[in-house]
């Protein structure tokens, strides 16, 4: 993956480009009532904001959601496949009739990018003991069970990788 990291840039800066949160994890997505009753979803913590590939804005809301324990291990899939099911209803009600592929590609591309390469912080203090009563802090579990997450969160990352590379000649 770290080899082929610059081809996967390449293909992102080439799918449809478009303005996002970029950070859209479920710490930052918060739930209210609107003034007619109904639920709606308000986004905080714009640091991120910016334009990114299509596709690009699942990957943290999906990745976090394990590391932050909001989902086990098994249900990435189904969590998986319920928020790209939702972005690209979203996408079509705003009128956009692209290939599908293309917006797999760009989360699959980003997420093992970020998640899968990135998150060194979190290796790093995965590997640090002296920082272990901070992440248990943070994440409110023990360490064993963040080293499992961690793990499961890098299997699954890789296999998005894998995903990714399948759907590389669709943006070739």
């Amino acid at each position: 993956l770290w080899e082929e990291r610059d081809t996967f840039f390449a293909a992102l800066d080439r799918l449809p480009q478009i303005f996002g949160h970029l950070d859209a994890n479920p710490a930052n997505l918060l739930g209210r009532r609107g003034a007619d009753g109904r639920a709606e979803t308000v986004a905080v913590d714009w640091t991120w904001v910016g334009v990114g590939a299509v596709g690009q804005e699942i990957a943290p809301l999906v990745s976090s959601s394990l590391m932050r324990f909001m989902v086990d291990a098994d249900q990435m899939p189904e969590l998986d496949e319920c928020v790209s099911a939702d972005y690209l209803d979203g996408l079509r009600d705003a009128g956009w009739q692209g290939d599908p592929r293309v917006v797999r590609f760009g989360y699959t591309a980003a997420s093992a990018l970020r998640y899968g390469l990135g998150g060194v912080a979190l290796l790093t203090s995965l590997i640090d003991r002296s920082r272990h009563a901070g992440l248990e802090l943070w994440l409110g579990r023990p360490i064993d069970e963040i080293m499992d997450n961690s793990a499961a969160l890098r299997r699954f990352q890789l296999g998005l990788a894998d995903e990714a590379r399948e759907l590389l000649d669709v943006v070739r």
